[in-house]
């Protein structure tokens, strides 16, 4: 189930002897910026992986004032401990000398969700295999055994392809045609898992972040050439041998399931085509539907999220608030990140940084503070209630155009926010009377839900 009850970070970058009884839930880490919060999360991934996903360079996290990293945790019962210097690694599980890294990984399924790690969408092929593999070696941790063969077996490949050796040559692509078939055939089959995931989401129709993405669909490319079939020996063998001499020229062999990519769409547009927010929101997306598909196989991994942006932070903090809802938006070439809270709604622009997402000083359009822009809300709240309070936000537009307004709903009732005026239009939308009746406890007024489509909306 991969619950960490105790937590020990011996020695990690500048973390040193921190101890930490983790919520079975959610944690979260606050701190100044340079104080050590992405260490913590990375000591976390560490442990699970026995690697970062910072760097491949273990002087870089060993403290600089010593010659050794150590980490510890207490993981469903089980006691892990991982020390490093330099030159050596020794694992411990229960006190006993793990046998490799996928010890760790199977005890402590990890997902990152971090600038410093890439995006899946509009990243490398290689960061969309491994998002691919990470999600097959969960559900199949069998297959390891398969991958490390196939690396084995390429690399013995691409010696002899380097030395112009045919005489082996045959006997070696045999033998990774069989291997290529296996993972090719757990990569297709954990694709189509996310595509029921997807399905499913789709028809119980309750996570807001998938509800408001669009279409999601990706296209697999296997490795190999158009028109082979990656799960029939014959195809692939024969592929690999009637394209030796093309091989021989490259030095290295060309085809297979480690050239192999994903291509994601949105709405039935490629990545390459989508704004960077875009890719952004889709890559969240994608890694957490693999966080629901192992949660579907009863498996709960641990999931870390970096880098959320100060300055929204302190703007929900400063007001007291609790964000309820958030809605991203490009209109006239700005990118506009509205978030609701229980104390008004507050808008930043976004842009992409080489640190990731950044954002500017948060701007409030309504607060609980502000009496000129909330006289028209309160005035037909329900008594005894948070006039400001916003339960739901919804960008709107013409089909197939970028959103011109947003409606958000309150207690107060039902409200729209022009994009192209930046003003907002409070009273007299869908309001009830309230206070003819006189009832503190009457919520007639209160808008939770609201969906539009094909030029009309519907209210909760």
């Amino acid at each position: 189930m991969a619950i960490v009850e105790k937590l020990h970070i011996h020695r990690f970058r500048n973390l040193s002897n921190q101890y930490l009884e983790p919520s079975k839930n959610i944690n979260l880490v606050l701190g100044n910026n340079a104080q050590g919060k992405t260490n913590f999360i990375e000591a976390l991934y560490y442990l699970g992986h026995n690697r970062s996903f910072k760097t491949k360079k273990t002087k870089d996290i060993i403290p600089f004032d010593g010659d050794l990293l150590k980490v510890g945790a207490i993981i469903d019962n089980t006691r892990v401990v991982l020390k490093k210097t330099s030159n050596k690694s020794e694992i411990t599980i229960d006190n006993e000398k793990a046998q490799n890294n996928s010890q760790l990984s199977q005890l402590l399924p990890t997902q990152i969700i971090s600038p410093d790690r890439g995006f899946v969408v509009g990243g490398t092929p290689k960061l969309k295999r491994s998002y691919l593999d990470w999600g097959v070696f969960h559900i199949k941790p069998n297959l390891l055994t398969i991958y490390k063969s196939y690396n084995k077996t390429l690399k013995n490949i691409n010696l002899l392809l380097s030395k112009n050796n045919t005489k082996e040559l045959e006997n070696w692509m045999s033998k990774l045609a069989h291997l290529s078939l296996d993972i090719s055939k757990a990569r297709i089959e954990y694709i189509d898992a996310l595509d029921d995931t997807i399905k499913k989401i789709e028809k119980n129709n309750k996570i807001d972040l998938f509800r408001q993405t669009g279409k999601l669909s990706v296209n697999f490319q296997t490795g190999w050439a158009r028109g082979v079939d990656p799960l029939s020996y014959d195809d692939v063998f024969n592929c690999l041998m009637s394209n030796i001499h093309s091989c021989l020229k490259l030095k290295h062999l060309g085809w297979g399931p480690h050239k192999a990519t994903i291509e994601y769409l949105l709405n039935n547009k490629i990545e390459n085509y989508l704004s960077r927010g875009e890719q952004k929101t889709l890559s969240l997306v994608y890694w957490m539907l693999q966080v629901l598909l192992l949660v579907d196989k009863n498996t709960k991994p641990l999931v870390l999220i970096d880098d959320i942006s100060s300055e929204l932070f302190q703007a929900i903090f400063d007001a007291s608030a609790t964000p309820t809802d958030a809605v991203h938006v490009e209109h006239s070439g700005r990118s506009r990140l509205f978030v609701g809270t229980s104390e008004g709604m507050f808008e930043t622009a976004v842009s992409s940084g080489s640190g990731g997402w950044e954002f500017t000083s948060p701007l409030w359009h309504f607060s609980a503070v502000d009496d000129d822009n909330l006289r028209e809300v309160s005035s037909i709240a329900p008594k005894n209630t948070d006039a400001e309070y916003v339960n739901t936000i919804v960008s709107d537009g013409p089909m197939g155009s970028a959103p011109v307004v947003l409606w958000f709903g309150t207690n107060s009732g039902l409200h729209k926010f022009n994009l192209e005026k930046d003003t907002i239009q409070h009273s007299g939308l869908q309001a009830h009377p309230t206070d003819i009746d006189q009832n503190p406890k009457d919520l007639a007024n209160a808008v939770t839900s609201i969906l539009a489509a094909d030029g009309k909306l519907m209210i909760g």
